[in-house]
């Protein structure tokens, strides 16, 4: 299915969705509910795009846990902060200049329909960055896009909890909040949630998808000039005297020090050099193509130890790394290397999975899926790093990496994918063909 058929099927789904919420919001005669809602619904429609697109899947999943931190967070927020207020000062004078026997209808075309036709188009980056890129790994953009969420998120989370915790203060009625987020800029909260859609713009280009970043374009453009920072800076300016002076002094949107650089580009320096630093950590000790294989015994799925000095001069050796025993994609790599175990004896090639559970799991998953061949545990991960196997996720998932020895023991060939997990088995195989 292409992105264009999946982006059309969304549409008709946030349609469904906003025709539904505009229906009990005529039986609360309440239109407020649609903001309560906005979060929700990008959660929604980044789900449905999880489940249609055929994207890389560590990407995917990446995706789809951030939009649902963020959109839940969002909607939550905003359910909390508007609890027993009723219906919002603007959808309250809209139903006045309408009239009441008019705005029900109206508020259909001029509040849901408006603003589900927008959630559509600004998603777009969410289903860019889940349709392309299986071929690769996450990169350096993925990083970036992780970066802008990680920043934006706590902008837009830690502004809305300063304000809030201020707001419950008596004492401050009518006073400007400059400290914390608020110090740095006069709307953190836009700012962040702009940024966190920067987030999914960069991972939309890290797979290699460039015309969904309009979505987030539009966004910012709806935040800036529309429904954020300039409707509300008209109110501040009347509702509260010291606003002007708070202008005078504090950055409109992007963080800044009163005096020196923003502090948007100092944190970014900081990220860089903390990454610069991790790699050069990471890359001291890797097993690479023409090098031996390191000396290394561990435990199998039986109890029983297992020394791969013991194979190294009879077998040509497959020895993959994977995340996890019985999860979707190791289950898949594991069966497919199951029924291609007898094509690999006759390659004269021993098949070892290695993973960091426990000789018991292992078991498990062994008899599970009558997994003929040998797992490894590897608890600790100790030979996990002797290789220098790389993490995905940005260290938070193990790699999936798959070694291909000659029977000296000397690496001919690496397959690195966390997406592809039955593409190992296809590499293993084509070149055991050309190994004597």
């Amino acid at each position: 299915m292409t992105l264009i058929q999946i982006y059309l099927q969304a549409l008709v789904i946030i349609l469904i969705m906003m025709t539904l919420l505009w229906v009990v919001s005529l039986k609360l005669r309440n239109v407020s509910i649609v903001d309560l809602f906005w979060g929700l619904g990008f959660v929604v429609t980044a789900a449905f795009y999880f489940l249609k697109a055929e994207g890389l899947e560590v990407r995917k999943i990446l995706i789809l846990v951030l939009v649902t931190i963020w959109g839940l967070r969002l909607s939550g927020y905003l359910t909390w902060r508007n609890k027993g207020k009723g219906e919002d000062f603007r959808y309250r004078k809209f139903r006045k200049d309408y009239g009441e026997n008019r705005y029900w209808w109206i508020s259909y075309f001029q509040v849901f329909l408006l603003q589900g036709v927008l959630m559509w188009l600004i998603s777009v980056p969410l289903l860019g960055a889940q349709v392309g890129g299986q071929e690769k790994n996450l990169g350096w953009l993925d990083v970036v896009g992780l970066f802008f969420w990680l920043i934006g998120f706590m902008f837009e989370a830690g502004g809305d909890y300063q304000l809030a915790r201020f707001k419950s203060d008596p004492g401050n009625k009518g006073k400007v909040l400059d400290t914390g987020f608020w110090h740095y800029t006069r709307h953190p909260n836009y700012f962040g949630d702009a940024s966190v859609w920067w987030g999914y713009a960069f991972f939309s280009m890290a797979a290699g998808s460039y015309l969904p970043v309009l979505g987030s374009l539009l966004m910012t453009a709806v935040i800036i000039k529309v429904s954020g920072v300039a409707m509300l800076e008209k109110t501040l300016k009347i509702t509260k005297p010291q606003y002007a002076e708070y202008e005078k002094r504090t950055s409109a949107f992007i963080p800044w020090f009163r005096k020196g650089l923003p502090v948007i580009f100092l944190i970014l320096c900081f990220s860089v050099s903390a990454c610069m630093q991790d790699n050069n950590l990471t890359s001291m000790k890797k097993v690479e193509i023409g090098s031996r294989i390191p000396a290394f015994t561990l435990s199998d799925q039986n109890g029983n130890t297992f020394d791969i000095t013991n194979v190294i001069g009879k077998k040509n050796l497959v020895i993959y790394f994977y995340p996890k025993d019985d999860s979707p994609g190791c289950t898949k790599e594991a069966c497919y290397f199951r029924d291609q175990f007898e094509v690999f004896n006759q390659a004269d090639a021993v098949i070892i999975g290695i993973s960091g559970q426990s000789v018991e799991s292992h078991k498990k998953f062994a008899e599970k899926y009558r997994l003929s061949y040998t797992l490894l545990s590897d608890e600790g991960n100790k030979v996990r790093k002797l290789f220098g196997v790389p993490t995905d996720l940005f260290g938070i998932l193990p790699g999936r990496v798959t070694y291909i020895t000659d029977k000296s023991g000397t690496v001919v060939h690496i397959f690195d994918s966390q997406g592809q997990a039955t593409k190992h088995v296809d590499e293993a195989l084509r070149i055991l063909k050309n190994l004597k």
